[in-house]
């Protein structure tokens, strides 16, 4: 009993600050501070509660990729997006996430992981581009800047 008390609690933090921090900003590669603020979180749940830093990290990732899956649908929903573009777009995410996840458990330095960052950040950039996506504005809304009243206007691709 004592046991799934502790993983409920541990999971309900989890998912709280994940909500609390916006680290599932629909984002494929955050910002590079936001992001190692996030990589800490990760480190200081796991160190607490003794758990995999893995695990909690998939728990992180998992969160974002159910935000991002649930934007892209309300875009289709909307008639913003095809479903040939939905599923370029889930795809990318997936590949960029993965990359995200190498640079954050990699043994380079934080500057060097930040760095690391912010070249993935501009090959997002540059996948939206390439792919005529900046229509979509900055992340998920209009190009007026007030896109959906959602967030904190990180939008869906920062």
């Amino acid at each position: 009993m004592k046991k799934v008390t502790k993983y409920s609690l541990v999971a309900g933090t989890t998912l709280g600050l994940v909500a609390m921090l916006g680290v599932a900003n629909l984002s494929p590669v955050n910002a590079s501070s936001k992001t190692m603020k996030t990589n800490r979180i990760v480190d200081k749940i796991s160190e607490r509660f003794s758990l995999d830093k893995s695990e909690v990290a998939k728990v992180f990732e998992e969160e974002r990729l159910v935000r991002y899956n649930e934007k892209l649908s309300e875009l289709l929903a909307d008639g913003k997006i095809t479903e040939e573009q939905k599923t370029l777009m889930e795809n990318h995410f997936k590949e960029m996430s993965v990359k995200r996840t190498e640079i954050l458990n990699s043994d380079k330095t934080d500057s060097e992981k930040e760095t690391a960052l912010e070249e993935l950040r501009e090959e997002g950039k540059q996948f939206r581009e390439d792919n005529n996506f900046t229509k979509l504005g900055r992340g998920n809304g209009p190009k007026d800047g007030k896109g959906l009243g959602k967030g904190n206007g990180q939008g869906m691709y920062r």
